[in-house]
């Protein structure tokens, strides 16, 4: 498919489409299928900040933006107790298009020094989820800091 990507995460038994691009280029059949994996995902066994982000996100990109702003909400209010992250956080508002909110929290991961360079989020100069901030220059900065 022309302009989709994807890029699949790990998470116990489970493995979740994080990344297929927007929904207007996802199939019918993608969104299907993330559509049954977050519903599958919704068992709160197994909840943890970055897999609520990752969920958030899943229901941003399948247009479920109200649940999106619900799973953001509490994150962000467990945020503020010590709970998720700033940079899944960053990730939501991007996925939302809020593109300011997410480099305030990308610019505070890197003080936090809480920006992963690997992992389930993926590096600041790889991540494809972070493609829609580019091209700014302030990204372009955090990037080279956080490179070191």
């Amino acid at each position: 498919m022309i302009g989709c990507r994807s890029s699949t995460v790990s998470s116990g038994a489970s493995t979740f489409i994080t990344d297929i691009g927007t929904p207007t280029s996802a199939t019918q059949a993608q969104v299907r299928l993330m559509e049954r994996l977050a519903e599958e995902a919704r068992v709160p066994r197994s909840a943890t900040p970055t897999r609520e982000a990752m969920m958030a996100r899943m229901e941003v990109m399948t247009g479920d933006r109200e649940e999106a702003r619900k799973i953001l909400g509490a994150l962000t209010n467990s945020s503020e107790l010590g709970g998720a992250q700033p940079y899944p956080l960053a990730l939501i508002h991007l996925a939302f298009g809020e593109k300011e909110e997410a480099l305030h929290l990308l610019e505070k991961a890197y003080e936090e020094r809480s920006i992963q360079l690997a992992g389930n989020t993926g590096s600041l100069k790889t991540n494809p989820r972070l493609d829609p901030l580019r091209r700014d220059p302030r990204f372009e900065k955090l990037v080279a800091r956080s490179m070191g």
